[in-house]
This record gives C-alpha cells, sequence and structure tokens, in this order.
C-alpha cells in the first residue's frame, strides 16, 4: 500500500485514517509501488533490537546494499513530489477494472491497482496466460499452491505509465480470451 494508498501514499494507515503514531509496526515492501529491492520495518527501539536480535530472516539475510536503500528512498521522495502519479495510477485502474467487469470478468471484489483476474483451472490459466505472453501482454498465472485448487487466476497489475494504448490492447486482447476460454 505505501506509494499507493492513502491521500498522501502513506499507506494502509493513512486509507483507513490512521496517523502514523497509531501503528506500532510499520512494514512495506520496496519491490511493489516503490519500484526498489527489500522492504522495511520501523518501529520503536524496542521493537526493533527485538527483530535485530530474534527474527531469523533477520539473522540469516544479508543487509540491502546502499543503491537499494538509495533507490528506496528516492521512491519515497518521488511518492510525496509527484502525486500525479498516484492520480494517474487509480484512473487507470478505474478503466481497467470497468472494461474488464464489462467483458464478464470476476475481479474478486479486488480494491487495489493488483487485479486477480479469476479463471478457476490451473490448465486453462497457463493457457491464457500464454496466449496473453504472445500479443505482448505479461499477465502472470497464479496456480496452486500458492492458491487453493480451483482458484487460479491471472495477476495484473495496473501502472501509472500505462498509456491509454497499452489499455486499449489489453482490454481488446481480453475481449478474445473471454470469447475464446470462458
Amino acid at each position: 500500500a505505501t506509494g499507493v494508498m492513502g491521500l498522501r501514499g502513506r499507506g494502509s494507515f493513512e486509507h483507513h485514517n490512521l496517523s502514523a503514531s497509531d501503528i506500532d509496526i510499520h512494514m512495506t515492501s520496496g519491490s511493489k509501488a516503490l519500484g526498489a529491492s527489500g522492504g522495511f520495518i520501523a518501529g520503536c527501539a524496542d521493537l526493533i533490537d527485538l527483530i535485530r536480535n530474534r527474527s531469523a530472516a533477520y539473522i540469516y539475510t544479508t543487509s540491502l546494499s546502499p543503491d537499494s536503500c538509495a533507490s528506496t528512498r528516492a521512491a519515497l521522495d518521488l511518492v510525496d513530489a509527484k502525486p500525479d502519479l498516484r492520480t494517474r495510477l487509480w484512473e487507470n485502474t478505474r478503466i481497467v477494472r470497468a472494461g474488464l467487469l464489462d467483458l464478464g470478468f470476476d475481479l474478486a471484489n479486488s480494491q487495489t491497482q493488483i487485479i486477480p483476474v479469476m479463471v478457476g483451472e490451473d490448465d486453462k490459466t497457463v493457457a491464457i496466460s500464454n496466449d496473453l505472453y504472445e500479443r505482448g501482454i505479461y499477465l502472470y498465472g497464479i496456480r496452486p499452491p500458492t492458491v487453493p485448487a480451483g482458484q487460479s487466476r491471472l495477476r495484473l497489475s495496473v501502472m501509472a505509465t500505462h498509456s491509454p494504448e497499452d489499455i486499449r490492447l489489453l482490454l481488446h486482447a481480453m475481449s478474445d480470451i473471454q470469447k475464446t476460454y470462458f
């Protein structure tokens, strides 16, 4: 949610009208909206000390490189400096979601820019993903064991940088997919 949710892109706590002081643990991934690697956890000094000394994930990993930290910081600066990117992301998300719903796809009531397109069967999900890839659209198929059997889906991530032409191409291809596979 960091970079995407909330009026200023602060994340879930801002989206739900909480202040940062209402949150004991703030954890985020750098690899989603921030386009960086790694992530971070922020909290009180006792929490951070506990994580440093007891968390296997922390103890048995290597720290991020300085350039990874710098790219995360630069991305956080962009969240503040370029609110128009968030506006464009939500507009693109609205257009894509409406287009897919009009075509009859089940989007599992997604509320974010990451939209699951429910397919059901594993083999059909792979076939659709491959078909779209041949059309120049990378829509990754998610199958068991990542999701329960019978709930395979395509994972669509809308971006602020998707152009109107990109969205038209996607919706045209998904119209063909609907006719061919469903």
